[in-house]
């Protein structure tokens, strides 16, 4: 089984597999100083079944691009309340699927 791991600028990722792609962070706003731009022929080249999302800062999540993206390769998107928030109404409501970080409640043992 072969996987390929591609760059997406210096926040995202791309990961491809037999069965299909998974963007990461992919799709965000560059903030000078702060992180290169996402390349958008990779961005464009490379398709995905699922587009995960972090979290909803604007150097990890552009929701417009999120969405283009999403509707293009008919991929589903995990993300963070915020991030899925935004994308509600631009995309079909069985694409989105909220994916909270757990709370501060993690490691603790009933």
């Amino acid at each position: 089984m072969s996987v390929r791991i591609t760059l997406i600028g210096n926040e995202g990722f791309h990961i491809a597999g037999p069965s299909g792609g998974i963007f990461i962070d992919a799709f965000y706003d560059a903030y000078p100083h702060v992180g290169g731009y996402p390349l958008k022929a990779a961005q464009d080249a490379l398709h995905a079944k699922l587009i995960l999302v972090t979290h909803a800062h604007g150097d990890h999540f552009n929701p417009a691009g999120v969405a283009q993206a999403a509707r293009r390769d008919g991929a589903t998107v995990v993300g963070p309340q915020m991030a899925i928030k935004s994308l509600r109404g631009e995309l079909p409501d069985d694409k989105l699927i909220e994916l909270d970080p757990a709370d501060s409640a993690v490691g603790e043992h009933a």
